[in-house]
C-alpha cells in the first residue's frame, strides 16, 4: 500500500486546502468561488474513492498525474515558450521511460469515467455542469445572474455540499489510512 499511501497523503491537504477556501469564499459571498471550490472537492472526493479501491488504482493515478502535466505542456507553436514547454515534455517523457512507466503519452484519465465507474457518473455530470456555469462566465451566468435571495440561497446549498463533500473524504481517507 505504499503509492496508496502516497496518494493520500498528498490527498489530504489538498481537501484541507480546498474547505478552507470554500470558508473564505462563503464568508466573502463569493458565490462563483464557492461553486468552484464545491467542485473541487467533489473531483477530490471521486479521485480518493478510486484510489481507495486498489493500489493499481493509486498507481494509476500517480502515472496520470505524469499523462496530464505532459498534456498541459502541449503549446501551439505560436505560443513563446513552445520551444522550452516542448523541450521539457522530451525530458519527462525519457524519464517516465526510465521508470518502467509505459504508456505515459497517452491520455490521462477523466474524473467523468472514475465517477461513472463508482456510480457516480449521473451526480458528476449535473453537479460538475451546475458549478461550472456558475464559477465561469459563461452566457448562462451572463444572461440569467443571480441575485438577492437566489443568489444567497445557491450559494448556501453549494457551500454546504462542498463542506460535506471535504469532510467525507477526509474521513474517507483517515478509515483508509487506519487500515495500512
Amino acid at each position: 500500500m505504499i503509492v496508496r499511501n502516497f496518494v493520500f497523503e498528498r490527498l489530504k491537504p489538498a481537501v484541507e486546502t480546498e474547505l478552507k477556501r470554500l470558508e473564505r469564499a462563503n464568508a466573502d459571498d463569493d458565490l462563483s468561488e464557492v461553486s468552484w471550490r464545491t467542485r473541487n472537492l467533489f473531483e477530490l472526493m471521486i479521485w480518493a474513492e478510486h484510489c481507495r479501491k486498489s493500489e493499481k488504482a493509486a498507481k494509476g493515478f500517480c502515472e496520470d498525474a505524469m499523462r496530464d502535466g505532459l498534456d498541459a505542456m502541449k503549446t501551439p507553436k505560436s505560443f513563446s515558450l513552445s520551444q522550452q514547454m516542448n523541450d521539457l515534455r522530451t525530458k519527462v517523457v525519457e524519464v517516465a521511460k526510465q521508470l518502467g512507466l509505459d504508456g505515459i503519452e497517452e491520455s490521462y484519465t477523466r474524473v467523468a469515467s472514475v465517477a461513472q465507474e463508482l456510480g457516480w457518473g449521473d451526480m458528476w455530470r449535473f453537479t460538475n455542469k451546475a458549478l461550472s456555469k456558475l464559477a465561469h462566465p459563461t452566457a448562462f451566468a451572463v444572461i440569467y445572474p443571480l441575485t438577492g435571495d437566489s443568489e444567497k440561497s445557491t450559494r448556501m446549498y453549494f457551500y454546504n455540499l462542498g463542506v460535506v463533500l471535504g469532510n467525507y473524504t477526509l474521513q474517507l481517507m483517515n478509515v483508509q489510512s487506519a487500515r495500512g
